[in-house]
């Protein structure tokens, strides 16, 4: 897909915005389409330079998107032989990118795939050129750590450490009793905020995954957890309608913000850790204030629930949907 005019306006436009998002804001409902997957969009990265996008799908397929909404490729996992009887469901899950992650170069991206897989990227090429492929059931959650190694949630409910130069596995520890379903980093680099399909959130110190609190507030399984950028609020998503955010420079207290109709999927912070984006099953993001929690406004474009966020820079957002598309949403401050 060649960049269109409005593709360059916007781009143009995201180059001169260099202050801040405030806490009250609002976006155009003119947002750039990422258009290319044949089924829901699991999972969304942006490179460390923020020029890039990567998506995910239920397709099979890996995107990698400039910042201006243009293709750069599109390829897919290697397709399992073809199955029989009650083996298509583990053939079809196969085949699912659930997670994806820019190592700190940005040179490889990392693919979680539900056969156990984690398939690595060669970022400029658009190319698979490797694979690790000792994760303990489907990858639904991933994240490289400074020093290039790779984090790796698995269906057992452990955290694997890999040294991808090897590759060889560094430890693997087991932490919940279910499907890890999220993994966020801490800003120092010193610490991962893990959700699992519990009620529970762990924090564990890096990098021997000691657990260094527990979180408990939710009444059921948790989708999603976010890292303020500044480090002070954690917070984390809920199928029980609520998002928390724990405040961790005040003992991991925790207040509900937002008011939510839906389980919610995917949160992610703004850069300057004054709001947080809330994605809820429906298919509206909210954006929300921090710490007030009151609603700044909503957007709306995806006609199905959103499953993945991130907060490239200030004032730009990108959302992943069950609709088959990602969106790259630019966001104003209220007047």
């Amino acid at each position: 897909m060649r960049p269109t005019p409005r593709h360059r306006r916007l781009a143009l436009l995201l180059a001169m915005a260099t202050w801040l998002l405030p806490a009250a804001l609002h976006a155009t409902t003119d947002s750039v389409v990422l258009a290319g997957h044949t089924s829901w969009v699991n999972a969304i990265a942006v490179s460390p330079d923020c020029q890039l996008v990567a998506t995910g799908g239920n397709d099979g397929a890996i995107g990698l998107w400039g910042i201006d909404g243009a293709r750069r490729h599109l390829l897919h996992l290697p397709h399992l032989a073809a199955p029989t009887g009650d083996d298509a469901l583990v053939a079809h899950l196969g085949v699912v990118v659930n997670a994806v992650a820019f190592d700190p170069s940005g040179r490889w991206l990392a693919a979680g795939g539900g056969d156990g897989t984690i398939y690595l990227v060669a970022v400029a090429e658009g190319q698979i050129t490797g694979q690790l492929s000792e994760a303990s059931g489907p990858v639904n959650a991933l994240a490289w750590l400074a020093d290039g190694r790779l984090l790796a949630g698995g269906l057992d409910g452990s955290l694997t450490l890999w040294e991808v130069a090897g590759p060889r596995v560094v430890f693997r520890q087991p932490l919940f009793h279910f499907p890890i379903q999220g993994i966020a980093l801490a800003p120092d680099g010193q610490r991962v905020a893990m959700c699992a399909m519990e009620s529970r959130v762990k924090i564990a110190a890096l990098p021997g995954l000691e657990t260094t609190q527990l979180l408990k507030g939710h009444k059921d399984t948790v989708f999603a957890v976010a890292w303020s950028p500044d480090g002070r609020y954690l917070a984390s998503g809920s199928n029980d309608r609520m998002v928390l955010l724990w405040d961790l420079q005040a003992g991991g207290a925790a207040r509900p913000i937002g008011k939510q109709d839906e389980p919610v999927y995917a949160l992610a912070f703004a850069p300057d850790s004054a709001s947080v984006a809330i994605a809820p099953r429906g298919g509206a993001i909210e954006i929300v204030t921090v710490p007030g929690g009151e609603s700044a406004g909503h957007l709306r474009g995806h006609t199905a629930g959103v499953t993945a966020l991130a907060f490239p820079a200030p004032g730009l957002l990108v959302s992943g949907s069950r609709d088959a598309t990602a969106r790259i949403w630019h966001l104003h401050p209220d007047p």
